[in-house]
């Protein structure tokens, strides 16, 4: 005879025994695929062998190879406006005779730009390129070492790409050209004297 008064749970006795029943058949395949070597985790690989397949360490990026580079200022729209650098720079013969002491290298030149800015300067250079007749005046790329600073010339006299010459001018420290361009050293009313001629590569010499 049933007890009215005892609490109703909601979950019958046959369900409890049906999932004590399950739970237990779960524990003991278990058990008996350890026992019987049939577990799935994944195996232990010895030390040796993960040294073996261990990827190299990453190694730090190197530094880019810097040079010092005069881009077209941004807007600015031909094509054309080429970037200046010395990357085709080839070394220059010995000066002949000795140089005075005015000379200056384009290096020298950029560490004392502020100093002497607006002063007359001289410079023994390779011409790199030459664009004529812009503005009334011919503009003259100039380097003296590989991937050296970059030195501009403008003047109303031509000089021919890929001579060594001697330039003296007046020292203008970024100047800006129309909207096209801001060069950190340019000799301005620039006069050439030409020593021997280099190797002249095809592109030498550029028309804009």
């Amino acid at each position: 005879m049933s007890n009215p008064t005892a609490p109703k749970t909601g979950v019958s006795n046959a369900f409890v025994v049906m999932v004590t029943f399950v739970c237990g058949l779960f524990a003991g395949g278990l058990a008996v695929g350890v026992l019987l070597g049939n577990d799935q985790r994944p195996p232990e690989v010895p030390e040796e062998a993960m040294a073996k397949l261990a990827l190299p360490a990453p190694q730090p990026a190197s530094a880019p190879d810097s040079m010092p580079t005069v881009h077209p200022n941004p807007g600015v729209g031909s094509p054309k406006h080429p970037i200046f650098d010395c990357h085709a720079y080839e070394p220059m013969p010995e000066a002949r005779g000795e140089l005075s002491e005015d000379f200056k290298t384009v290096e020298e030149l950029q560490g004392v730009a502020q100093e002497i800015n607006g002063t007359q300067v001289q410079v023994r250079a390779r011409v790199m390129k030459v664009y004529p007749n812009i503005m009334g005046l011919n503009w003259v790329h100039l380097c003296d070492a590989y991937k050296g600073g970059v030195l501009l010339a403008s003047s109303k006299q031509w000089v021919h790409p890929g001579f060594v010459v001697r330039v003296t001018g007046r020292l203008a420290v970024k100047e800006k050209i129309g909207k096209a361009y801001t060069f950190p050293l340019l000799i301005q009313e620039a006069e050439f004297v030409e020593e021997d001629m280099g190797t002249v590569p095809d592109d030498f010499a550029t028309d804009l």
